[in-house]
């Protein structure tokens, strides 16, 4: 594997990279077990699909079809290594949510009913159907770009599933944001981690979630300690302060950088243009500032996303403020400058053909195989012209 994803695939980033130090390595075909210091993952690799079968009772498939977000035991195989009493649900809410047997998305708990943790000691797993992403591809692009600049983000690979012996198709197996994914990513991972995404009311009415007196206290604690919402508040009253008092709150080059990737790649349902699907990590080795973390980007590469007029109060702040604007502008341009020909393109490449007999063979697909092949021509396009898209749009 080449040598620049695989440092960014596994291995541990504590801050935002100043784009302009960024050095663009040339390829290393040594192999990954040659390379000194990088963390090897079982999981997370882009050389095959992996396969995976699950087996879930007839009880379980009744309770999943009437109460899909509640856990049900099952048995897991990991190319051909089992995983006894594992927990699944069914993942997504609106847009990408999907029924048992359709291509639904799904949740691994490796522990829920007492097992042991699967591969590179990971608690949970998710297995997500890509149907809002024609390309099938976008989550591998959009974080493998958070990481290169430094903004931790999942790992991403590929999966053929099938449960109860019958094909559901090609998945991507992500990594989950909690504990072990602070421990790898962070100095540091005593912090509190936020989950950001809209919050759901029964009647599928919802609330976006910012930093406002009337929704901050629907941020949910993922990981660390329940302070009743004191780092989350904090963040909103220095907003009401101004976009100087944030900077004691919030990494704001970290934001920087966060937001320049929003916008180089379109993410329309992102914290910068939707108040949605984001991670905050309040990180004790930077004083406890705020990270933002990025979530679910199957709308990002979306041409009609308004990249100069953020949504997100943070957003909105650093657009509006000189230093910040400029360095999400460093970071965008950096993006245009190396990623065409980067390994990280060449990779993409490579992801089309490994999975191409896979996307054929997919029964519970949602998109022709034509729209996916042209999807994924468009998504290489995107690297080409991004940048001068950006320019004339102003930002």
């Amino acid at each position: 594997m080449l040598l620049a994803l695989i440092a960014c695939q596994s291995g541990a980033v504590i801050g935002p990279v100043d784009p302009g130090q960024i050095e663009v390595e040339e390829p290393d075909d040594t192999g990954l077990e040659n390379i000194p210091g990088i963390e090897t993952s079982e999981l997370f690799q882009l050389e095959r699909v992996v396969e995976i079968e699950l087996e879930i009772s007839d009880e379980g498939w009744d309770s999943l079809r009437s109460d899909p977000y509640t856990y049900v035991e099952a048995q897991l195989t990991i190319d051909d290594r089992p995983y006894a009493s594992v927990g699944v649900r069914i993942k997504g809410r609106l847009g990408s949510l999907r029924t048992l047997p359709n291509k639904a998305a799904l949740k691994i708990d490796f522990q829920q009913f007492g097992g042991s943790k699967g591969p590179d000691g990971l608690k949970k797993l998710n297995l997500n159907n890509m149907v809002q992403d024609c390309a099938q591809a976008h989550e591998l692009l959009s974080y493998g770009i958070h990481r290169d600049l430094g903004i931790p983000a999942p790992r991403v690979a590929y999966a053929w599933v099938q449960i109860n012996h019958q094909d559901y198709g090609l998945y991507t197996l992500v990594d989950v944001y909690d504990d072990v994914f602070l421990e790898r990513t962070f100095d540091d991972p005593s912090g509190n981690l936020y989950d950001g995404d809209y919050h759901l009311y029964p009647d599928n009415s919802y609330d976006l979630v910012d930093f406002h007196t009337g929704t901050q206290h629907l941020f949910e604690l993922d990981e660390g300690d329940d302070v009743g919402f004191a780092d989350v508040y904090a963040v909103t009253a220095a907003r009401d302060e101004g976009f100087d008092a944030v900077g004691q709150v919030v990494d704001l080059d970290a934001f920087a950088t966060f937001l320049g990737i929003s916008a180089w790649t379109g993410h329309y349902d992102s914290y910068a243009y939707y108040t949605n699907n984001y991670r905050l990590y309040f990180d004790p080795g930077r004083d406890g500032k705020a990270v933002f973390l990025p979530w679910d980007p199957d709308w990002a590469f979306y041409s009609s996303t308004p990249v100069t007029s953020g949504t997100g109060v943070i957003a909105q702040g650093c657009l509006a403020d000189a230093d910040c604007r400029e360095k999400a502008h460093d970071a965008a341009a950096h993006i245009s400058a190396t990623l065409p020909g980067s390994a990280l393109e060449r990779d993409l490449v490579d992801i089309y053909e490994l999975t191409e007999d896979y996307i054929q063979d997919d029964p519970k697909r949602e998109s022709g195989v034509g729209q996916i092949e042209s999807c994924r021509a468009d998504l290489l396009d995107w690297i080409d012209r991004r940048q001068g898209e950006l320019d004339s749009y102003g930002f």
